[in-house]
């Protein structure tokens, strides 16, 4: 069966009677198959902020209202809605001259419009012509694709162990049902437990619905669909590693959007599992996640295969909608393969500082930019470009060779906060939306002269994969401070020992690590800092010395979870403070080393003595398993029975042995 087309109609400034029209036409339509977004809730209309939460459900009409605001993630999330026939109604305003980002959407809506009858751009003079929907359900049989991907999906768990599949698609070529359509089938065959986890538990709605629809009898309850004695359970990322509940499968959906740490964790705690990611959507780093994992799955599961989905099922082949939102967000921009032979020497290579009316002019600028910053960050979103073009104070310098841009850095200027600002911020009585640096360092650091500093933050660094490893971030990095005139750099990410040292080495101190844990990262964030005057080296003093005072309690609190080598790394670049050990506490640290002096009347000198040795040769001797212990035991204050199940011991008495012959190693 041939598909009818899906349409768009682009409306720039229509007058009062238009949206009258508009709201009537809407009002029309199957109230479960419509849908308008706007800047705001009202009797109408949802919030653009709400995009997500429909993900999964079919539309035939669809109303985008941008005239006041315009959110390009929430364009790009809700494009996947519209079925074959369905019609969009893009509203944008007349004058687009305050955001770059909407000039270059507009530019784009007309090219499109010239060359393909699905667009049309109507002007305010026209007559509005009435959007003709023409629904069209997808068919209900399993395409082949699909059933190849089934397939696919019931062999991880028939097959060899350790083999993974990834799934890849596009959006809109029913992989999530296949991943839904999978589940139903196996726990028809007697599978007990299948697990389900995403950056979020909306992504995987449309998992539920086609499980649901497979097995009718079955019931959906909180996070779970249960059937007989069998459950197919979604569980966020970090709730699935703290807890690693025992599955028969594991169903990782939108793996691109879960940071590469978290998946390779995945990967050795459950040995039959399904990575499935869009390559080209709203979700953003799909493109750079099939790069990125596939030199993780090689090293860890040599044996895993692929699959990908091409059939569109929502939509005909060659749709133009599709091909408009793909070319208006780069959802489909990729990374070209550098021929290292035809690349110039690398002394004429050059840095150059490319402003947002550069960007605009240049679409193959922001087409290299966006697809470098997509490969270097699972979190890139279509909204990213936006922010380049449009966001104010904001920095972007690049490393190029000819037409080539090889590694690129944003920068944000921050600060300074007027004094009665900063003193709200400072006292919890107001939170400010951008100002991360600022804000953190009054709000959590307790530093109350923060707000009278410039920041210069960075917000993302990227450099071309064929180049990484060469020294090319460090270098464009002191490029960037010979540029820039402030008080303080600074950067804020999710913390990992690779990039912890990575900004370690470039100078950069820790100031302020966050206090939860990130859901999708399942890591904490860390501020760091880097004074390039006299006045910012006396800031990021004072906030080194009061993470120091505050780092045992830390540890011992909302740090708990942090890895051993964060701790011992971040532990180092901290200034010392009062650790001496007097010759009563050490007198008690060699009794319970050489002796059998109880850990419970010891503790508190074995903590003060193990902070005097943590940063010593002798310390980074010890194996993994001891420097753990001693870490986890007296500076995070796990209790004894945490240990032993976290290190499979024997039991305690093992614990006490090991954790004696650690201390006797450093005495």
């Amino acid at each position: 069966m041939t598909l009818p087309s899906r349409r768009c109609l682009i409306l720039s400034d229509p007058q009062a009677e238009h949206w009258q029209q508009i709201e009537a036409w809407f009002l029309q339509h199957d109230e479960q198959r419509r849908l308008w977004l706007a800047a705001e809730d009202d009797v109408v209309a949802r919030s653009q902020r709400r995009a997500q939460d429909y993900l999964g459900q079919e539309l035939d009409l669809l109303v985008f209202d941008g005239s006041e605001l315009l959110r390009a993630d929430s364009l790009a999330a809700i494009f996947g809605c519209l079925c074959a026939g369905g019609v969009l109604l893009l509203i944008l305003p007349a004058q687009p001259k305050q955001s770059r980002w909407q000039q270059r959407l507009q530019n784009i809506a007309r090219q499109c419009a010239l060359d393909s009858d699905a667009i049309q751009w109507w002007q305010s003079s026209q007559k509005l012509p009435e959007p003709q929907c023409h629904p069209s359900s997808p068919a209900e049989s399993v395409t082949l694709d699909q059933q190849q991907a089934i397939t696919a999906i019931e062999k991880v768990l028939t097959g060899h162990r350790r083999r993974p599949l990834v799934l890849t698609a596009d959006r809109g070529r029913g992989k999530s049902a296949a991943l839904g359509m999978a589940a139903a089938q196996l726990m028809q065959q007697g599978r007990k437990v299948i697990g389900l986890t995403a950056p979020s538990k909306a992504s995987v709605a449309s998992v539920f619905k086609h499980a649901l629809q497979a097995l009718p009898d079955a019931q959906f309850q909180a996070d779970t669909l249960y059937w007989q004695d069998r459950q197919l359970q979604f569980i966020p990322p970090d709730r699935l590693l703290a807890e690693q509940p025992v599955l028969d499968l594991l169903l990782v959906d939108e793996a691109a959007a879960i940071p590469m740490p978290m998946l390779t964790e995945m990967l050795n705690q459950y040995s039959r599992i399904v990575f499935s990611s869009t390559v080209h959507g709203y979700e953003g780093s799909g493109r750079g996640f099939a790069t990125r994992f596939r030199q993780c799955l090689d090293q860890h599961a040599p044996g895993w295969h692929s699959h990908s989905l091409h059939t569109p099922i929502r939509w005909a082949a060659n749709d133009q909608l599709e091909a408009f939102s793909f070319r208006a967000l780069l959802l489909d921009a990729e990374l070209a393969e550098l021929d290292m032979k035809t690349l110039p020497d690398r002394s004429e290579w050059h840095y150059v500082e490319i402003s947002a009316d550069d960007l605009l002019a240049n679409e193959a600028y922001c087409q290299q930019i966006s697809t470098l910053l997509v490969q270097a960050h699972y979190r890139t979103r279509p909204s990213d470009l936006q922010l380049l073009l449009d966001q104010p104070d904001l920095r972007l310098f690049v490393l190029q060779a000819d037409e080539q841009i090889l590694a690129c850095l944003w920068l944000v200027a921050e600060g300074p906060l007027n004094t009665e600002l900063a003193d709200a911020v400072y006292a919890g009585e107001r939170r400010l939306k951008g100002e991360l640096l600022p804000q953190t360092l009054l709000a959590h650091a307790g530093l109350p002269d923060a707000g009278q500093y410039h920041y210069q933050r960075i917000v993302r660094i990227a450099v071309h994969p064929n180049l990484q490893g060469r020294g090319l971030g460090t270098s464009l990095l002191q490029q960037v401070e010979t540029e820039l005139d402030t008080e303080m750099l600074g950067t804020s990410f999710a913390l990992s020992e690779p990039l912890l040292r990575f900004w370690l080495a470039n100078g950069y101190q820790p100031v302020r690590p966050g206090l939860t844990v990130d859901h999708v990262s399942g890591r904490q964030a860390l501020v760091m800092l880097k004074a390039v005057s006299t006045s910012g080296q006396q800031l990021l003093q004072q906030a080194q010395t009061r993470l120091a005072q505050q780092w045992p309690y830390l540890l011992s609190q909302s740090l708990r979870q942090l890895p051993v080598a964060e701790v011992v790394l971040l532990s180092g670049q901290l200034p010392v403070t009062d650790v001496l050990v007097d010759p009563l506490q050490q007198q008690e640290v060699e009794a319970f080393a050489l002796r059998q002096r109880g850990l419970a009347f010891s503790q508190f000198s074995l903590q003060r003595w193990l902070w005097s040795r943590l940063n010593t040769p002798e310390f980074a001797k010890l194996s993994q398993q001891q420097q753990a212990i001693l870490v986890r035991l007296l500076l995070q204050q796990w209790s004894q029975a945490e240990l032993v199940e976290a290190l499979a011991l024997p039991g305690k008495n093992t614990l006490l042995q090991q954790c004696r012959q650690a201390v006797q190693l450093l005495l």
